[in-house]
């Protein structure tokens, strides 16, 4: 019997066509565990109010309104409880700066989301089967 517990996704992406798609493309994979906020605020508003959730990984987009990805995980990462939760940036930007904050503030992966349908289905598929071999910390109070 295995102790996996397969992880909430917090996906946060503001434009609904590419959130979508990311979701249509995990849930083909089995990921099934998807939460989508289209700002960083209301993701965060949601971390902090969840302390039933076993484990959570962040896919985060940069540029959204309200609060952007850098400001959402800069926020994250300075929080003891929420430091651990695993952030992926899943964004178009592919800014050498943009790339580097976000490694300096605490992301665990940075990933340019593809333009063409086709490359972003494969990323996708990719980021099902890391979410689904994963050991992820558990949110402790």
């Amino acid at each position: 019997m295995s102790d996996f517990i397969e992880p909430l996704v917090l996906l946060v992406e503001d434009d609904d066509a590419a959130a979508q798609l990311i979701v249509t493309n995990l849930k083909r994979e089995g990921v099934t565990n998807i939460r989508r906020f289209p700002n960083g605020q209301e993701a965060l508003d949601f971390i902090d109010g969840s302390e039933t959730v076993e484990s959570l990984i962040l896919f985060l987009d940069i540029r959204m309104p309200v609060m952007d990805g850098i400001q959402l995980l800069r926020l994250l990462k300075a929080d003891p409880v929420n430091r651990l939760i695993p952030v992926i940036m899943l964004t178009t930007s592919e800014n050498p700066v943009e790339v580097q904050e976000c490694y300096d503030l605490g992301c665990n992966f940075y990933v340019k989301k593809p333009v063409e349908y086709g490359m972003l289905k494969a990323v996708i598929k990719q980021l099902a089967q890391f979410t689904q071999i994963c050991i992820l910390p558990k949110k402790v109070m």
